[in-house]
């Protein structure tokens, strides 16, 4: 996800992040900024706030990445600063707010045949699902469990890791 920002191409966007939280000096955090055109701290700011910066800014598409998750600002795109608002990636399955417009997810999370319980208009991405992104992170998690560290003291440190990959069935009656 953090690269993603870097990605885009830029003769047809340009891309701002509205960083609700915190700098935590994070290396994520960093590689977001590095890939963003804009970068603009909000923390401390209210809803309203918020969105009178990103209307201000002009954006015409804005895209939420997180949902209904920890951390969200669901409120913010409740008030409708862009006149097209996105879900992404953040949370897999529908919000249910008719501020919501579009929801860009994968075939699994949203399948097509089920589009009527979604109250976003559905954006398949194309060549993705998140059975390959599981996949995926189970290599990582396994590379990663082979790894020897050492703590400073000299102990070794056994490494595993998890990755928030969910996935989506369809149970037939």
């Amino acid at each position: 996800m953090r690269s993603q920002y870097a990605m885009h191409n830029r003769m047809y966007v340009e891309v701002f992040c509205y960083a609700a939280m915190g700098d935590d000096r994070s290396e994520v955090r960093a590689t977001i900024r590095a890939g963003c055109d804009h970068f603009v701290e909000m923390y401390g700011k209210s809803h309203q706030e918020m969105a009178q910066r990103i209307r201000d800014d002009e954006i015409n598409v804005l895209i939420d990445t997180t949902g209904y998750t920890m951390n969200m600002c669901t409120e913010v795109f409740a008030i409708g600063p862009s006149p097209i608002q996105v879900q992404f990636h953040g949370f897999p399955g529908t919000m249910g707010a008719e501020f919501m417009h579009y929801l860009a997810a994968d075939r699994y999370a949203a399948p097509a045949d089920h589009a009527q319980q979604f109250s976003e208009r559905l954006m398949l991405l194309p060549n993705t699902d998140l059975i390959q992104a599981a996949e995926v992170a189970e290599r990582c998690r396994a590379l990663l469990t082979r790894q020897q560290v050492q703590a400073e003291d000299g102990r070794m440190l056994r490494v595993s890791a998890s990755f928030g990959v969910a996935a989506a069935a369809v149970v037939a009656a």
